[in-house]
């Protein structure tokens, strides 16, 4: 099996930082591209439904991404220093999805992720992605 692209999903969770070092051992070491993924915050329904709360629920949100991005951006420049293959997705949705949907749109070999998130729950995100990816699933210890 040669693996040439990576996908490492990402919520900017110092667990997610364990899984993506793994990810850039991984590249490195097979001379693969990397595409750093994370799904932004989406505002939840009832704010939509609630006017009073949409526009602070939305600069929340706006903010989140906006710190995402930044902290992406941060680590793309700071691997492709180290002369790794690297780009950076951001979108807005259900993580699993994000992370599996950019995983087939790059042609991803692997996709590695953390066993735990930001919310330190155990298993939600990893077990959807690994059901629904169609390329191999390498989920990383980091607790």
């Amino acid at each position: 099996m040669v693996i040439s692209c990576i996908v490492a999903g990402t919520d900017g969770s110092p667990t997610a930082h364990i899984a993506l070092r793994h990810a850039v051992s991984l590249a490195s070491d097979l001379g693969a591209r990397l595409h750093l993924v994370a799904a932004a915050p989406r505002m939840p329904a009832w704010v939509v439904a609630e006017p009073s709360a949409a526009v602070a629920a939305s600069e929340a949100c706006a903010g989140a991404e906006q710190d995402l991005r930044d902290s992406l951006d941060r680590t793309a420049r700071d691997l492709r220093a180290d002369g790794l293959r690297v780009t950076t997705h951001i979108a807005t949705g259900e993580p699993a999805n994000v992370i599996v949907s950019e995983a087939e749109q790059v042609g991803a070999d692997l996709i590695v992720i953390g066993n735990r998130g930001v919310r330190r729950l155990t298993g939600g995100v990893p077990r959807r992605v690994s059901r629904q990816a169609s390329c191999s699933v390498l989920i990383v210890r980091t607790t």
